[in-house]
């Protein structure tokens, strides 16, 4: 258990705004919804930092931030609020003085339905604070409608390891000197074309394969004849499975949903960290727009931001660097790359690494 502290602000914006705007008045000005709304981003951003620094699931009753409201608060005709100083420098009253203070609907019992209104305040701002004691991990929902999964003592991660299985073959074609021309790793399965200089260089490669503890079968080429140098080899990786709570877990925490053109955004930017050249006429990354879906899960409303067949083109490093982030979900965690396929190719005189990749970005339904 732990002491939290929010401090909240309440504007005028630059008059008094009153409660109770008779509706063609709140339609007329738009006063009170633009108010809700700065009100609303501001203590947002404030509860949910301090939740997630400190690890918290949930506040007292507890705090649903919400589109439109601020269910369960505490009332501060019960537990008061520590007003400090308004901007004439009088002292108010805990836990009494709330007249002309605060912000939004409070459920004012925690049952969920008897609720009451503080107004806003009639001069430029006002500061206090609550303190609450809250434990457990934070879980971020995003409209009125959405419903937290359920809580995790930890969120955990998903692990995909496509990176370090492809890592593990590319390493081993290098000690074999075997030529590769495309390995893919697709869902549960893995492919790699390649070929050798004689039959028992290939046969050694496939047994270093077996040995590296990494698949849980090795498939050689289909060939009957025992003297084959190559081919396409079928692999099952051991380490490889999606935990979708988790990625369900990361997207509760969104405040909004993110568009195609923002993730595109940031497949660019992971492309550039990663020292991939992105200037656009010399056509080294690709990315196709993306297809839109809807998925319900746990009671909420998810959208998934489909990109398939992005191009990238460069030094294996910078190649493997840009696989790695996307598939560690460094940069985004509600990433899931779902398809790899290199290729080795001839370009400008020197060896460069072509890769094609598939990624799935979860959001909040829009």
């Amino acid at each position: 258990t732990m002491n939290i502290t929010v401090t909240l602000l309440a504007y005028d914006y630059n008059k008094p705004i009153s409660i109770e705007l008779p509706p063609e008045a709140e339609e007329a000005t738009g006063m009170e919804s633009e108010s809700a709304e700065t009100e609303l981003a501001n203590i947002q951003s404030a509860v949910v930092a301090l939740m997630v620094d400190n690890e918290l699931w949930e506040l007292p009753n507890p705090v649903t931030v919400a589109t439109n409201d601020m269910s369960a608060f505490p009332d501060t005709s019960i537990c008061g609020i520590d007003k400090i100083l308004d901007p004439d420098g009088n002292a108010y009253t805990a836990g009494q003085d709330k007249d002309g203070y605060y912000l939004y609907q409070h459920d004012i019992t925690g049952d969920g339905t008897s609720t009451g209104l503080v107004k806003y305040v009639a001069t430029n701002y006002t500061m206090g604070t609550y303190t609450v004691d809250a434990y457990g991990t934070v879980t971020q929902v995003a409209t009125s409608t959405q419903v937290p999964t359920p809580a995790l003592e930890t969120a955990p991660d998903v692990v995909q390891e496509k990176v370090k299985d492809i890592e593990s073959i590319m390493g081993r074609v290098e000690g074999f000197g075997i030529h590769v021309e495309a390995v893919a790793h697709e869902g549960e399965i893995m492919t790699i074309t390649c070929q050798a200089d004689d039959y028992t260089t290939f046969r050694d490669y496939l047994i270093a394969l077996e040995e590296s503890g990494r698949f849980s079968m090795v498939t050689p080429p289909s060939e009957s004849f025992s003297y084959i140098t190559g081919g396409t080899i079928e692999l099952e990786p051991k380490y490889q499975y999606i935990d979708m709570p988790a990625v369900y877990y990361e997207v509760n925490l969104a405040l909004a949903p993110m568009t195609a053109s923002d993730a595109i955004a940031i497949l660019v930017g992971i492309a550039e960290g990663s020292g991939i050249d992105i200037d656009p006429n010399v056509g080294k990354l690709r990315i196709a727009p993306a297809t839109i879906r809807q998925v319900k899960a746990a009671g909420n409303t998810y959208q998934v931001l489909s990109f398939r067949n992005i191009q990238l083109q460069g030094d294996y490093e910078d190649v493997m660097a840009f696989i790695s982030d996307l598939d560690s979900r460094k940069t985004l965690r509600t990433m899931i790359l779902t398809r790899v396929v290199i290729i080795q190719i001839e370009a400008y005189g020197k060896i460069e690494t072509a890769t094609t990749v598939d990624v799935d970005i979860y959001t909040i339904g829009s």
